[in-house]
């Protein structure tokens, strides 16, 4: 597909121009701001993408841009929106005489990034041009890069659980039991308590004793009185007295057992303490021994990671390597983490020239169907127009350029001017 004809109307300050690509290199001349550079970015902005918000010329709501092929025809247009703000309609893409179902798609599979913007390359950060790299020579390395990074991250948890482990005592201690101490103990408890019950019940009885002989003194000193007071119950009261007399006789006062001291079993109970605390030990020596196993085998497994680990690196270097031999592109060469070096010099510290030369170069990677090329230099080409003439036949396109100042008494016949002046375009 084949670039043949530029049409734009109401883009920037040109009101309306048609420019044939019939010869290897068009010119436009004119002075800055006169509408030179609006030419070469109609071409960037007809392909889709972002464009400024003063695209459509001054005063005016509607704005297109058409790019004609030899075999259909590309359409982009904008206008103004009720909110102010320009916006663009969806791009038409007409091929062979029918409509490009997914244009843009389609647009970008014969784009040439290079021949629309010549310091695409120059433009990128770091991380873009790494990323350019990735899709245009399949530069992928993030499969064994997940796994490098796995194996890395798992090898830090392990580093970081083994510190964990620190001093680990595995002198051995064996368990003591404490049943057969214990058994002992609630022995004599049990006998104490048997005694403690046994002498509490003869206290009772005693008491109860006690309180009845208490009763009967009382009811003797009721009676003696009442023998005094009635003479007629005398008899009768000298005979309870009688009686009582004999019986107090027979029961003397009794004195209450002594409750016995609880027996001495602290030597026991100091026992049990420290068998408690010997299998404490016993117990924390047996977890040493799982986490001091545990820890040999992180070890060794931290060992077999970090040698997975390195066999990874040599896969991706190796593969680096044969990326960087197949690429078509001499003295370029990709870098473990993503960076390449061309001409020996690190991505970073290109120069300008090394920049440009590389741009060239990868452009050569692209399609040719296009052919189309554009420079936008504002500056005299003076024995550059020789030069980019030959190019323009050797890639067989046509290169649009412009230049600041006015045209030249004498151009080749090879190459097409056009005058820019204030928006007009005139040959």
């Amino acid at each position: 597909m084949k670039f043949k004809k530029l049409s734009i109307k109401n883009i920037g300050p040109v009101k309306k121009s048609e420019i044939p690509i019939d010869k290897p290199l068009i010119i436009f001349y004119g002075e800055c701001r006169a509408g030179k550079s609006s030419h070469l970015n109609a071409i960037r902005w007809a392909f889709g993408g972002a464009f400024p918000q003063d695209i459509i010329t001054h005063g005016e709501t509607e704005a297109s841009i058409t790019l004609e092929f030899d075999s259909g025809v590309i359409i982009r247009e904008f206008y103004k929106a009720k909110d102010g703000t320009t916006k663009a309609r969806e791009i038409a893409f007409i091929r062979d005489g029918k409509p490009v179902k997914k244009p843009v798609d389609e647009i970008r599979k014969f784009l040439n990034p290079f021949l629309l913007d010549q310091d695409y390359l120059r433009k990128m950060s770091e991380t873009e041009r790494k990323q350019y790299f990735v899709q245009l020579f399949a530069v992928d390395t993030s499969k064994i890069d997940k796994e490098l990074l796995a194996c890395e991250s798992e090898a830090r948890d392990l580093r970081i659980k083994i510190k964990m482990y620190g001093a680990i005592d595995l002198t051995e201690i064996k368990a003591v039991d404490p049943v057969p101490i214990k058994n002992e103990l609630e022995r004599i408890r049990r006998v104490h308590r048997v005694h403690i019950e046994q002498v509490e019940e003869e206290n009772g009885a005693i008491r109860k004793r006690n309180n009845e002989r208490e009763q009967r003194t009382n009811a003797l000193d009721l009676l003696t009185i009442e023998i005094a007071e009635l003479e007629i119950k005398l008899r009768d009261a000298k005979q309870r007295k009688i009686s009582n007399q004999a019986w107090l006789k027979e029961n003397p006062l009794l004195d209450e057992k002594v409750i016995p001291a609880p027996p001495d079993t602290s030597h026991l109970e100091a026992q049990i303490a420290d068998a408690a605390a010997t299998n404490v030990r016993a117990e924390q020596y047996h977890r040493n021994v799982i986490r001091a196993k545990q820890k040999e085998a992180d070890e060794k497994a931290i060992l077999e990671i970090e040698s997975s680990g390195r066999e990874l690196k040599k896969k991706k270097i190796t593969k680096l390597v044969e990326i960087s031999d197949t690429c078509k592109i001499k003295d370029l060469a990709f870098g473990e983490f993503g960076a390449f070096t061309y001409e020996g010099t690190s991505d970073g510290m290109l120069s300008g020239s090394q920049i440009m030369k590389l741009s060239e170069e990868l452009s050569n990677l692209y399609p040719k169907d296009l052919g189309i090329g554009l420079i936008d230099r504002a500056e005299s080409l003076g024995k550059s127009v020789f030069l980019l003439i030959d190019r323009a036949k050797e890639e067989e396109k046509t290169i649009l350029a412009t230049v600041v100042g006015e045209k030249p008494a004498e151009i080749p016949a090879e190459v097409g001017v056009w005058i820019v002046e204030g928006g007009e375009v005139k040959s």
